[in-house]
Order: C-alpha cells, then sequence, then structure tokens
C-alpha cells in the first residue's frame, strides 16, 4: 500500500495525524513485514515469539528423547555383554555368584540398622 493509500484510508481526526506520521515511515522500509510493524505502531509480535518459544522446546524434547534412547541402547549393551559372559560360567560359578551376593545384601542390611539404631 503506498504512503498516501494509507494516509487516506485512516479516519479522519487524531487518527489520521498519527497514520500521516507513520505512513511516510512505513514507505522507507523494504519489506512488507517491517511496514506492517511499522504501521501497527512498533506493538510486540507476540505470535511469533510463541511459535520461538515453542520450536525451542520441540528441540529440548527432542534432544531429550534422543539421549534417553541413547541410554537405553547403552544399557541392552551392557545387558548383552553380561549375558554372553554368563554363559561361560558354569552353575557352580553362578551359585557362588548368588551366595556372595546374598551375603553381601545381609552385610549391608546389618550395618544399615546399626548405623540407624546409633543415630536414633
Amino acid at each position: 500500500m503506498p504512503a498516501d493509500a494509507a494516509a487516506a484510508a485512516a479516519a479522519p481526526g487524531a487518527g489520521a495525524a498519527a497514520a500521516a506520521v507513520v505512513a511516510p515511515i512505513a514507505a522507507a522500509l523494504p519489506d512488507a513485514r517491517a511496514r506492517a510493524l511499522a504501521l501497527l505502531g512498533g506493538v510486540g509480535d507476540q505470535s511469533a515469539e510463541r511459535v520461538a518459544a515453542l520450536t525451542q522446546e520441540r528441540n529440548q524434547i527432542a534432544q531429550n528423547r534422543k539421549r534417553v534412547a541413547m541410554e537405553i541402547k547403552q544399557e541392552a549393551k551392557t545387558h548383552q555383554r553380561l549375558m554372553k559372559k554368563a554363559q561361560g560360567l558354569s552353575d557352580g560359578d553362578l551359585m557362588t555368584i548368588i551366595s556372595n551376593r546374598a551375603v553381601a545384601k545381609a552385610k549391608a542390611e546389618t550395618k544399615a540398622k546399626a548405623k540407624a539404631k546409633a543415630k536414633s
């Protein structure tokens, strides 16, 4: 819209005076978006800010999803390596490992109870 058309489209009165001042400034701006923002009197572009915020949130979610997928993959590989090692052990070796774990767990529970009792 040419500067004269913008001024002519404004209603007579105070609004017309403001449009007459803003219209030459808007006409000097090269792109349509800048002209439109100048005509609006510098009203903030809340929609663009909201889109930018949502885009940033989407990128964060994608990064989190990627991180979780990588952690799952690493845990699966660890589990697979552990199972492959366990296949090479005999039944006696596995029973020894299980009994050692049970003893260690019992010791830890006893130690925790004693510590809690000493704190009281």
